[in-house]
C-alpha cells in the first residue's frame, strides 16, 4: 500500500509495522501500544457511530495479555490465534488503530483556504 500511494505521488506517507518497537516500554509492539493506550481513550468518549456493528465486533474481538516470563509487557492477541477461536480478523479495528499510529498537525486554515479558493483539490494538502 505504501509503495502504491507513492507510485501515486503522495509524499506524506508514514509506513508502520505493526510488530515495531513501541513508543511506550509497557507495550510489546507497536500494535499494542495504538490499540490498548491510544486508541482506548479515544473509543471512551464514545466516538464510533454504534450502529457500525462490524467495527464494534473488530474492537471487541482481539485479547489482550501480558507476556509471561518476559518483560511483562502487554501483547495484543494474534490473528492466527483469532482465527482458532472463530473470531474474524479485525481488518476495520487495525485500520482504525493506523490512524493513531502518528501526531499529526492540524492544517493551516489560511494555507486550505488559498488553495481551496484557486481552485486546487482539496486533497493538495497531502501530496
Amino acid at each position: 500500500m505504501v509503495e502504491r500511494l507513492r507510485s501515486l505521488g503522495f509524499e506524506r506517507i508514514h509506513e508502520v509495522s505493526f510488530g515495531g518497537k513501541s513508543p511506550d516500554k509497557d507495550y510489546a509492539n507497536i500494535r499494542a501500544c495504538m490499540w490498548a493506550k491510544q486508541m482506548r481513550d479515544w473509543l471512551e468518549s464514545g466516538s464510533i457511530d454504534p450502529e457500525d456493528k462490524k467495527l464494534a465486533s473488530d474492537l471487541t474481538g482481539p485479547g489482550f495479555k501480558r507476556r509471561v516470563g518476559g518483560d511483562g509487557t502487554l501483547v495484543v492477541e494474534r490473528k492466527d490465534d483469532m482465527s482458532s477461536r472463530g473470531v474474524p480478523s479485525p481488518d476495520d479495528g487495525d485500520a482504525l488503530a493506523l490512524t493513531f499510529a502518528r501526531w499529526v498537525a492540524a492544517p493551516d486554515t489560511r494555507l486550505h483556504r488559498r488553495h481551496k479558493q484557486a481552485g486546487t483539490p482539496e486533497t493538495r494538502w497531502m501530496r
